[in-house]
């Protein structure tokens, strides 16, 4: 199974200001999909990947290529605005799918470490953001934004007609950084309590477990005291639990921060005892290595570096 970016820069039209579902961008995703479909491959993609550009006031028009913002969405100092053409971009999204023939696009991940959507509102005297804690996140505040979007997410599959074909993953938050007052995420738990309706399955980034060493066998035990109170907590009311960021590290992680990567053949071992670990518990149901800043893949275009 694949997990890909999605958002409005694939299909926002800047000279138009209107959504395109056919853009060239668009075309590209389609062929993406089915390349993934024609080796049996399942494909989960960003319901938009950062809640933030939705809920902090600020409408983006950029159309880079990679651009995790939402452009032709975001109507400032009106969210009901917002949400509503959020609604019709997720309806549009599913509906232009099934036209052009994709049908390995089965989960919508929302969102992206929502929980830091405040974090960095605040910076310190150097100007970088504060550290996340749970008094940056703003639960209180951050609670009826995601509630809201959710509920826009579920609406625009049903309006579509096909709401059954798709499964919503949720928060998709970054657990590792709550202060430890609950033994499961913040954001699960509301998930878990207020919106088992329209969440299919709950899913949450474990980040990096961490030991002084990659030969230290404590990255078998780690995940154990991590995961078994949400894994139960998702069971209790018939849901699979995914995580869809898993890693490990050393408790020094210069590397995973300056994007360089590990040397140190001993943590693809620590990777496969982590793996292990969360396959023997049995009630993960799926689980997305995040390799993006510490693998190296050689291939023949950079002479096997």
């Amino acid at each position: 199974m694949i997990r890909a970016f999605y958002g409005s820069s694939f299909t926002y039209n800047g000279e138009t200001g209107e959504q395109d579902y056919n853009s060239e961008r668009m075309k590209d995703f389609f062929t993406a999909c089915k390349a993934m479909d024609s080796i049996g491959a399942e494909v989960g993609v960003t319901a938009i990947w950062s809640m933030s550009s939705l809920i902090k006031n600020s409408p983006s028009t950029n159309t880079d290529n990679f651009q995790l913002g939402c452009p032709g969405i975001v109507v400032k100092d009106d969210w009901n605005a917002t949400l509503k053409n959020y609604r019709e971009f997720m309806k549009n999204t599913v509906l232009s799918l099934k036209a052009n023939g994709v049908n390995n696009l089965k989960y919508f991940f929302a969102y992206t470490e929502c929980n830091n959507s405040f974090n960095g509102d605040d910076l310190d005297s150097n100007g970088n953001p504060t550290d996340t804690i749970v008094g940056d996140r703003e639960y209180d505040r951050l609670y009826p934004l995601y509630n809201d979007l959710i509920t826009a997410l579920d609406g625009g599959l049903k309006d579509a007609g096909l709401r059954d074909q798709y499964k919503i993953v949720g928060p998709c938050d970054n657990w590792r950084a709550d202060d430890g007052s609950e033994p499961i995420s913040l954001l699960v738990k509301y998930t878990v309590e207020n919106l088992a309706d329209k969440v299919d399955i709950i899913g949450s980034h474990n980040g990096y477990d961490r030991a002084n060493e990659y030969v230290n066998d404590m990255y078998y035990e780690i995940p154990p005291q991590k995961l078994t109170y949400p894994m139960e907590q998702a069971k209790k009311i018939g849901k699979e639990y995914w995580i869809d960021e898993y890693n490990v590290a050393t408790t020094v992680y210069g590397y995973e921060k300056k994007r360089i990567a590990v040397q140190n053949p001993w943590k693809g071992v620590a990777v496969g005892a982590m793996m292990n670990s969360v396959m023997n518990m049995g009630d993960v149901s799926n689980l997305f290595l995040w390799t993006l800043w510490d693998e190296q893949w050689p291939d023949n275009t950079n002479n096997d570096k």
